[in-house]
């Protein structure tokens, strides 16, 4: 009887072993997922956190010639759709051109040169 007795206990105690391993197992699982998700969270918020308030500008530019051009820039102020300009200007060969007016329309998200078209002139 006895035999009987400490051989189901060790049944047990291997049942309750094993079911520890896959509550352990579970576990581990569950606390990757979680960092997972803190990661992926926490790169978002920094994500959000880095986007700024960006503004659309029409800048209007002039040569020493009758031609000039008309800039539709995306951009965080005025200052950096100027240069965003001037650095076009300059790798497009057209130095001698120079800004006539900047005019900021609405707020966008992003940085760029949108559009370029060209001045007309009234004759």
């Amino acid at each position: 009887m006895e035999q009987k007795l400490l051989s189901e206990k060790k049944q047990i105690i291997s049942t309750l072993v094993n079911w520890q391993a896959v509550f352990d197992n579970i576990t581990n699982k569950k606390n990757h997922l979680l960092k997972h998700i803190n990661k992926e969270k926490t790169i978002k918020q920094q994500n959000t956190q880095k986007v700024g308030n960006h503004k659309l500008f029409s800048i209007v530019t002039y040569s020493s010639g009758w031609d000039g051009l008309v800039f539709t820039v995306i951009a965080e102020n005025d200052i950096w759709a100027k240069e965003l300009v001037y650095q076009w200007l300059e790798a497009n060969g057209r130095k001698n051109h120079k800004i006539d007016k900047v005019t900021a329309l609405v707020s966008q998200d992003v940085r760029g040169i949108v559009n370029i078209g060209a001045k007309l002139l009234d004759v």
